[in-house]
């Protein structure tokens, strides 16, 4: 069955509903995508989207580091070289991936501006 024959089949009140429902949906998902993408935001909402995205980042990192002994077992062996370095790549790919959830490198960018702009204030006025 093809979708030509699909319309023939359906009634005219059925592919009123149909492209209704359609429209709606599409509608939906571009008001979705346009809320979610940090540059249509104002400015009270992405302070308290970058505040979340800070909050959960710091709890990322905690929880990294209070398990960092799962990764022992790449280093004990010294004399096993390619087990170290795959320890290493394993810990660093883990590190990446908590900085690049979601669309945390905008919020992580924008920290990384305030805090180098901070210390440039601190720099000139001492």
């Amino acid at each position: 069955m093809n979708l030509s024959d699909l319309n023939v089949n359906l009634s005219k009140k059925e592919l009123t509903e149909i492209d209704y429902l359609n429209n709606t949906s599409n509608t939906i998902s571009n008001n979705l995508r346009t809320k979610s993408n940090p540059m249509n935001l104002t400015i009270k909402d992405f302070i308290k989207r970058w505040a979340d995205v800070n909050i959960e980042l710091l709890i990322d990192i905690t929880n990294f580091i209070s398990n960092l002994t799962k990764y022992g077992k790449y280093f004990d062996d010294i004399d096993n070289s390619g087990n170290w370095l795959t320890g290493v790549s394993k810990i660093m790919s883990d590190y990446y991936k908590i900085f690049t959830k979601k669309q945390r490198p905008i919020y992580i960018g924008f920290t990384f501006i305030l805090v180098s702009f901070a210390l440039f204030v601190i720099q000139i006025t001492s």
